[in-house]
């Protein structure tokens, strides 16, 4: 089977609004809701981590533009990868694991991931076990640990700025989450655990407009996109 496992759980302190981005709208549709569409017609099902707190708010949603079919909304953790060790185990409740079960992470508010990027995660995620989606970098980037001083200037051809979807095979996500489940927090990624692991990630090739929304201007440019 082939999951989609869709973030959900941050409450938007850098928006500086009270509801959260991912409830947001563009184009009179909440920005979490955009983003599940993406997803319907190449998954089997569809597990949303969520506050506590936003549940309701969340299935109610679902409810409302009538894609629930295929939708089982989780409570997540304190962080990124607490919430998707959540979905895992409610994967697992639900279904027997297979080796070739794989699912496809995503942040809930990046809503222009394409189809193409849907596909290309899971048929390399199929061929090496774990996928990722890059761009290459533009700009040139320094490294600085304490954000005063210049430590490093990498090669910027061989730096990519990194996305979601990110793909990995059910069972090998179990299993590292699991290791590291008292350390989660350092982990802001699945391609980061993976390579933690030294667990081979092919890359999908991603694109300008798979922004993740972020700050209010990222509003504008959403619709702009939208518009276009």
């Amino acid at each position: 089977m082939v999951f989609a496992g869709i973030v959900a759980g941050g409450m938007g302190n850098r928006m500086g609004t009270d509801l959260p981005k991912q409830y947001m709208e563009i184009n009179a549709k909440p920005v979490i809701i955009h983003t599940i569409e993406k997803f319907l017609p190449y998954v089997d099902e569809i597990y949303i981590g969520v506050a506590q707190s936003w549940k309701d708010y969340t299935e109610k949603l679902v409810e409302k533009f009538n894609i629930q079919n295929k939708i089982r909304v989780v409570i997540g953790g304190e962080n990124r990868s607490a919430t998707l060790f959540a979905v895992i185990w409610e994967i697992k409740k639900n279904h027997k694991i297979t080796k070739d079960d794989i699912i496809l992470t995503h942040d809930a508010v990046r809503p222009f991931v394409t189809g193409k990027m849907i596909e290309d995660n899971i048929e390399i995620c199929k061929k090496c076990g774990a996928c990722g989606t890059f761009i290459p970098a533009v700009d040139t980037m320094c490294i600085s640990k304490g954000g005063y001083m210049v430590e490093k200037i990498p090669d910027r051809s061989v730096m990519y700025n990194v996305q979601t979807p990110q793909t990995v095979k059910v069972d090998i996500l179990y299993k590292l989450l699991e290791k590291y489940k008292n350390e989660l927090e350092q982990f802001t990624d699945v391609c980061g655990l993976l390579c933690r692991e030294g667990v081979p990630c092919g890359m999908a090739q991603g694109s300008r407009e798979n922004i993740k929304i972020t700050f209010p201007s990222d509003i504008a440019f959403a619709e702009g996109i939208i518009g276009k």
